[in-house]
């Protein structure tokens, strides 16, 4: 019914089980559909409903073998308009930090990681004792919201703040010397558009184990490094090593600022309208 009054020129899925509907509708009412893949491995949604479409944008590099090579196209995954890089000392006051201290971000995915949690509230006086401020986003419904702190290096506090949710996202990323995050293709593709360097610790159970072959693309650019979940271990000792080595963490950032130069919205959109007067001609 959407689509018979909407007569749209054309409709794009970006995955998911909710795709299904969308791509089955448009091809029933011949209305041009495309694809988008934001992962390195396509996942089952894509893999299947690819051959009902006319364009498929995947990752640079990524194949899919159930769709003619000239129906895909590379497009990495839209990022916000909000989603940018600002000044760091201000985001760090924005967020309760001091604006003079090194910041250590722990980011588990928009529903948080239990590990990564679980690590930050264990290390956090090890962190402060290196001079490490932290800021644990650890998603909703697993901590309370909470400020502590710790004795520095230099006898002065710390701040460590651990909070369930953020809509600023951008400002969290700012604030970051370093980030320790999941691997899910929103959490790389913020961290490119914000040139965050990050240690990625991938969730062992996602499907396909997607986030092990986003974490080792990026990693392999030469922007990231990563640190398998069962050495989780060893996380407190790859923070420090990389928090005392600013220039590989410049060097990650030149990387994650190549990374950045396309804009995969404004490609898609001139991309879709071509394809969208093709049809209509």
């Amino acid at each position: 019914r959407l689509m018979g009054a909407r007569r749209p020129r054309a409709a794009v899925g970006f995955g998911g089980f909710t795709s299904a509907p969308l791509v089955v509708a448009a091809w029933l009412r011949r209305v041009p559909c495309a694809l988008h893949e934001s992962n390195r491995v396509p996942g089952r949604a894509i893999r299947f409903l690819g051959r009902f479409a006319r364009r498929v944008y995947l990752p640079s590099g990524v194949g899919l073998s159930t769709v003619a090579p000239a129906v895909v196209k590379s497009a990495a995954m839209p990022v916000r308009r909000e989603i940018t890089r600002s000044d760091v000392a201000a985001a760090r006051r924005e967020l309760g930090l001091d604006p003079q201290r090194p910041v250590v971000v722990v980011l588990g995915g928009s529903q948080g990681a239990t590990p990564l949690n679980t690590w930050a509230r264990a290390e956090v006086g090890a962190l402060a004792a290196a001079g490490l401020q932290l800021y644990c986003v650890t998603g909703p419904g697993k901590d309370q919201e909470m400020t502590v702190t710790h004795r520095g290096p230099d006898g002065a506090s710390i701040t460590a703040v651990f909070m369930p949710f953020t809509d600023r996202m951008a400002v969290v990323l700012s604030a970051a010397d370093l980030v320790v995050s999941r691997a899910g293709a929103g959490a790389i593709a913020e961290l490119i558009r914000c040139g965050a360097p990050a240690l990625l610790i991938p969730y062992p159970q996602a499907a396909d184990d997607h986030q092990r072959a986003n974490a080792r693309w990026l990693e392999a650019q030469g922007a990231a490094r990563v640190v398998e979940q069962a050495q989780i271990g060893t996380l407190t000792a790859e923070v420090r090593a990389v928090m005392a080595d600013g220039n590989l963490r410049a060097q990650w950032r030149e990387a994650l600022a190549r990374l950045d130069r396309d804009d995969p919205v404004a490609f898609m959109r001139s991309d879709l309208a071509t394809l969208g007067r093709k049809e209509a001609a």
